[in-house]
């Protein structure tokens, strides 16, 4: 998914050229499109590449944790200048941060790399994910260490809006996407037939209490990556532009009832 981080197998980073392993999947269309979270070198990977060597995410969205900017300094060589992802307006950066939960109780900053240089600046909040306290599996922490340069303490992934959001918690959006009700309807209806035909027997019945949790959290994760996505649209105006957005149907309810309240 957007934004997941990933540990490329050897033989695909080699395929493309080298990079990575650790990339960060930053836009997924027709292909996944990639940046190393070391270099900010950017590839593509196709549907057949990803078959012959396919990958799971280390670490996605929801995990993601907010900093705020300490100090950033632009890159000697940026490898995006004379790149297709220089349309992304990519600027390669070195950037200093805080836990945005840790403001004002210490000093502890952590170091990265980033690709949002264009955006971002001082005292700005910002998405990422923490390296040194991430759960991988020494196998996994061998093929971390890029030898190209220092592999980071913190992968950053997109800039932040607290403040925005903050407004935002307690307030229904005047907007939806025009499939989210049937599809919402489908995985509950499924979840209710699946939990209607709970088996007799320890056994089966235990299997099958597996199988509903495991729809229960397939579920709850859909709703986090819906919910995700929803605040996206909401902050970039690019991608508002290239979505369908349509009324919601409350807002203009209560439209009405605010026109009837001043007559």
């Amino acid at each position: 998914c957007k934004d997941d981080l990933v540990l490329l197998p050897k033989k695909l980073s080699r395929d493309l050229g080298g990079i990575g392993p650790l990339v960060l999947c930053y836009k997924i269309s027709k292909s996944i499109n990639i940046v190393d979270v070391v270099t900010m070198e950017t590839s593509e990977i196709d549907s057949a590449s990803y078959w012959k060597n396919p990958f799971s995410s280390l670490i996605t969205r929801p995990q993601a944790i907010a900093y705020v900017v300490r100090n950033i300094d632009n890159a000697d060589f940026d490898v995006n200048e004379s790149r297709a992802a220089k349309r992304n307006k990519f600027k390669f950066a070195e950037v200093e941060v805080q836990r945005y939960s840790e403001v004002g109780v210490n000093d502890q900053t952590y170091f990265s790399y980033t690709h949002l240089g264009e955006m971002l600046t001082y005292d700005d909040t910002v998405l990422g994910y923490d390296l040194e306290s991430a759960n991988f599996s020494d196998e996994q922490r061998d093929l971390l260490e890029n030898k190209k340069k220092q592999t980071p303490d913190v992968v950053l992934i997109r800039k932040g809006y607290p403040k925005t959001r903050a407004k935002r918690k307690n307030k229904k959006r005047k907007w939806k996407l025009k499939h989210l009700k049937a599809d919402k309807q489908e995985d509950i209806d499924f979840l209710d037939h699946l939990k209607s035909k709970a088996p007799k027997g320890s056994k089966k019945a235990a299997k099958h209490s597996k199988k509903v949790k495991k729809e229960e959290k397939s579920i709850a994760n859909k709703n986090i990556d819906y919910e995700l996505f929803l605040q996206d649209l909401e902050e970039d105006r690019e991608m508002r532009g290239q979505v369908n957005i349509y009324k919601e149907d409350h807002f203009e309810e209560e439209k009405e009832e605010e026109e009837v309240k001043k007559t």
